[in-house]
């Protein structure tokens, strides 16, 4: 097997295993996963200046962009 096919077969099985464990967490709580996310992203970003939030937003659209 190709390095890049097994690569992309852990890094999906990564995926896979993260993402059953984030659903358990948030499973009976009453909260979705987005909004789990959205709370967690807010309460992190908290402490940052604007000028640091404005620079985090930056980096991450760049990041985006050239996906």
């Amino acid at each position: 097997m190709p390095k890049t096919a097994r690569l992309t077969q852990l890094i999906v099985g990564f995926y896979e295993r993260l993402s059953s464990w984030e659903h358990g967490v948030v499973r009976d709580t009453g909260v979705t996963l987005t909004r789990m996310h959205a709370q967690l992203t807010r309460d992190i970003t908290a402490p940052l200046t604007d000028s640091e939030r404005a620079a985090l937003t930056a980096i991450l659209e760049k990041m985006i962009r050239e996906c």
